[in-house]
């Protein structure tokens, strides 16, 4: 945390500790390090506050009224206000033009934040925090920030982020190397929504704090574009300022730009770009999904071509418990809450086993966010574990008592049908006759009603009849690069994406074409499939029905932990 910081800075640091637990204070807060300072002859806050007549006996009397005995509930010695105050030092390292963060930095730090007790406490002394600024910007020549007259254009070096950004697999050293290149020198990131495509850029925008890096703001700059060429003019003026700051444009969801604000006789934003983006003085780096990439970017040649394609995967298990290991004391003082590493660990199985349609480790720090949440609000004692249970529920849809690898339809019901046409009394997979096909999907929809929150929309039924050739396959998983229906993706791969807590339907299986019986058998045995768009569908949570002929057996599957587990027994559905 005190990485940059000169050995003056560290000691006011130490010097605020101290002095707390002289006061007999066991939270260190804000006012100690406005103390600390103005008892240190050589800061700018001694040399303001004292030419203001300000005098010690004043600050400590400020200081008693102020104090709040709640710190006493903080988990750390030092209160969440002073952890912003010394890590926000940092982005005031360009204002200046130091490598290292001396007083001025912090207390220019805390004249900018009205929340901190420190500002309270100077307020209350009758002194303007902006006055003294403007005082610190005079006594140092610094020269105040013209205010950004574009509006779509966040600056991200200065933005303060949620947590800190995990590197791994040299992301962002590959991005560096990328950008620094002369030619094709704009990288292209590309991955699933939630691996951290933007919290790339972040990371690197703090890493290299000397480059600023502009975030692009579609909506904001269409809005208010009625006339033709305007919109020309206001991302050309932008362009040229991004050139004069020598900094980085950065696009998310790059793939609306190609099309957007076009209208008859203009330019769309793609190509306004595409002249300064072929220039080795300008860089952009864009970000957007593969789905999207291939949908939008990949159809204009020329826009494919000025970029350097970055493909972030999705982090393994060890890698996500890792993340939210270095990140979890940022959401710690935030809900003030404890997350040891069973509860990490508990969070990160739950999470890849059940909720299926996002990645990690989005879906990871968005439990233990929700956790914090929860605790925070209710003030609750409660098992944490059992409360992650209950947020992975409401993400899935999966009930907990009786959760998917244990489902049971109602035996007395069926147990009938069992001994007239197959005579046994326990099948480990759901075997019944074709002309009791109704009743059987009647009662694995309303047990799974029961047990969860399967609605009609999870239910997908398909008829093989008509799949008789071995181009069906393709409406079943999407038709290849180049063909018809490409973009629009198959009937199975598009609804287990959107609903990956499926029951699956498939009719005349002995009808249709080999190819797709051959598809169909694999997917009992296999608990994902790829799609033609490279996608890995995941069928973990998901319950397949075949019909076939009254000749042979009709199966129901169930992928679950057990069924990986157990090569010999892929179904694990209890009767």
């Amino acid at each position: 945390m005190l990485e940059n910081y000169s050995p003056q800075a560290v000691k006011l640091i130490e010097f605020a500790e101290s002095l707390a637990e002289s006061d007999n204070k066991k939270i260190i807060g804000t006012e100690h390090l406005l103390l600390a300072m103005f008892e240190t002859e050589d800061t700018i806050c001694h040399f303001l506050l004292t030419e203001e007549q300000i005098t010690k006996e004043e600050l400590l009397e400020e200081m008693d009224l102020i104090y709040n005995e709640s710190y006493q509930l903080e988990h750390s010695k030092f209160t969440q206000k002073f952890n912003d105050i010394v890590s926000k030092a940092k982005d005031t390292l360009k204002l200046f033009k130091t490598k290292y963060i001396y007083d001025e930095h912090l207390f220019y730090t805390l004249l900018n934040d009205n929340e901190s007790n420190a500002t309270k406490i100077i307020i209350n002394l009758g002194l303007s925090p902006i006055e003294l600024i403007e005082d610190i910007f005079d006594i140092f020549n610094i020269k105040k920030e013209e205010k950004n007259e574009f509006d779509f254009l966040t600056n991200l070096t200065t933005l303060d982020v949620v947590h800190p950004y995990i590197e791994r697999n040299n992301q962002l050293e590959k991005l560096n190397i990328i950008l620094n290149k002369k030619q094709k020198n704009n990288p292209m990131l590309i991955g699933n929504a939630g691996v951290g495509k933007t919290a790339l850029i972040e990371g690197y925008a703090k890493k290299y704090p000397d480059v600023s890096i502009y975030r692009f703001e579609l909506g904001s700059v269409v809005a208010g574009t009625k006339y033709r060429g305007e919109l020309e003019e206001k991302i050309v003026k932008a362009i040229n300022y991004i050139k004069e700051q020598n900094a980085i444009l950065f696009i998310d969801e790059i793939h609306n730009i190609v099309g957007a604000g076009s209208n008859e006789g203009t330019m769309d934003i793609s190509n306004i770009l595409k002249p300064y983006i072929s220039r080795s003085d300008f860089h952009c780096i864009g970000a957007t999904t593969l789905d999207e990439y291939y949908r939008y970017i990949d159809k204009d040649k020329a826009l494919v071509r000025r970029f350097h394609n970055i493909f972030i995967d999705e982090p393994r298990i060890e890698e996500v418990i890792d993340m939210l290991e270095k990140i979890k004391g940022v959401y710690e003082s935030y809900h003030n809450i404890k997350y040891d590493s069973n509860l990490i660990e508990y969070v990160v199985e739950k999470c890849d086993k059940f909720i299926v349609n996002r990645t990690f480790p989005d879906k990871a720090i968005d439990v233990l966010d929700e956790l914090g949440s929860i605790v925070k609000i209710n003030n609750t004692a409660d098992d944490y574990f059992e409360i992650v249970d209950e947020i992975i529920r409401d993400f899935s849809g999966i009930k907990f008592e009786k959760n998917i690898d244990t489902i049971s339809l109602n035996y007395e019901q069926i147990k009938p049908y069992y001994e007239k046409y197959l005579k046994i009394k326990e099948p480990k997979s759901l075997i019944c006759s074709i002309s009791q096909k109704e009743l059987v999907i009647d009662l694995l929809i309303n047990d799974l009603e029961n047990i969860s929150s399967f609605k009609k929309e999870n239910y997908l039924e398909i008829d093989l009849e008509t799949y008789i050739d071995s181009t069906s396959l393709n409406l079943l998983i999407g038709s290849n690069k180049g063909y018809v229906g490409y973009e629009s993706g198959g009937i199975l791969s598009e609804h287990l994406i959107k609903f990956p807590f499926s029951l699956v339907y498939f009719k005349n299986l002995d009808k249709a074409h080999l190819v797709i019986s051959n598809f169909i058998n694999k997917l009992l045995k296999t608990p994902y499939f790829i799609d033609s768009k490279g996608r890995k569908i995941s069928l973990t949570n998901t319950i397949i029905v075949v019909e076939k002929n009254k000749n042979s057996n009709n199966i129901v599957g169930l992928f679950s932990e057990k069924a990986k587990d157990n090569k010999n027994n892929l179904f694990d559905l209890v009767i």
